[in-house]
């Protein structure tokens, strides 16, 4: 049997990812989604769960503490943070064809890693004239 923490944890995450409609990952909101309604989400579900963002978890001590939700909070607060530009740039400048996801760039970054994992013994100055020539081979 689970702890109520640990239910309500689950619930709020859950709640969380339905922001997007019911689907699954928040990511698949954001193209579902305008700017407003989404935001207009997240702060309905901001509301419900305020009490549940602040619980803490107090040391032996009692002096020291943190925040007992902090993976939650930390998603709650990127989506603030990068709700106003970021998140919906693709939308706003259609002109520069920005895709509306990031998986082309972590390909291209996993490329470099993996690259740089096969030459692993190198000096940190030669990574860097690796990473370079690599950089500017690319179209």
């Amino acid at each position: 049997m689970s702890s109520p923490t640990a239910e309500l944890n689950a619930l709020a995450n859950w709640i969380f990812a339905s922001i997007s409609g019911g689907t699954k990952y928040i990511t698949d909101s954001l193209t579902q989604q305008d700017e407003d309604s989404f935001a207009g989400s997240i702060k309905a579900w901001q509301g419900k769960w305020d009490c549940f963002l602040k619980e803490r978890t107090y040391a032996a001590d009692r002096r020291h503490w943190w925040y007992t939700h902090r993976r939650l909070r930390a998603a709650y607060r990127s989506l603030c943070t990068n709700l106003p530009y970021p998140l919906f740039s693709y939308r706003k400048h259609r002109e520069l064809n920005i895709p509306n996801t990031n998986n082309s760039l972590e390909g291209y970054f996993s490329r470099i890693k993996q690259l740089l994992n096969n030459h692993h013994g190198l000096r940190r100055w030669r990574r860097h004239q690796l990473i370079e020539a690599i950089l500017s081979d690319s179209p």
